[in-house]
């Protein structure tokens, strides 16, 4: 009897210790998921921060006095680039933006694995869509840069008053 006891206490003693070791194996993938979205969400802010450089350094130099404008009305509706590049860049501030409210919904659902994994993969779709933006934004205002090289290097200058 007491052996069967004793048998009865070790089966019990492994299972609690399997248990342990499982919630201790789903708590390390939800640290390495946890540090991810965390990883994402801090690359993101970076990238939301060079958007909004951007275009505060847009702002001005379509605002700022100090650079030759060109006088040919054609030529400015090159300047209307800037509203694409500035839809692109804030598409990408958008989902720079997802990123934030779901990094802070993981923080809050640490325990909740399948609520990570879901979190996870929407991060990494946010996250490539804000960079495909930023870049789609890069191009536009380089497009402009080449236009305005080119007038400016064979084009009729103004004369400045």
């Amino acid at each position: 009897m007491k052996f069967l006891r004793t048998i009865g206490l070790l089966n019990e003693l492994l299972e609690v210790e399997l248990t342990a070791r499982k919630n201790a194996t789903a708590e390390k993938g939800n640290h390495k998921l946890l540090s991810y979205i965390r990883s994402v969400e801090k690359i993101s802010g970076k990238t939301v921060a060079w958007s909004l450089t951007l275009i505060g350094g847009t702002f001005l130099a379509i605002l700022s006095d100090e650079y030759i404008h060109p006088d040919d009305k054609r030529f400015k509706l090159v300047y209307l680039l800037f509203l694409v590049g500035w839809g692109c860049i804030a598409k990408s501030i958008y989902h720079g933006m997802n990123i934030s409210g779901r990094a802070a919904a993981a923080d809050l659902h640490v325990d909740d694995r399948k609520l990570l994994a879901t979190v996870f993969t929407d991060c990494n779709s946010d996250f490539d869509r804000q960079l495909k933006w930023f870049r789609y934004g890069l191009v536009v205002f380089g497009v402009w840069l080449v236009l305005y090289l080119c007038w400016w290097i064979f084009g009729v200058m103004p004369i400045k008053k």
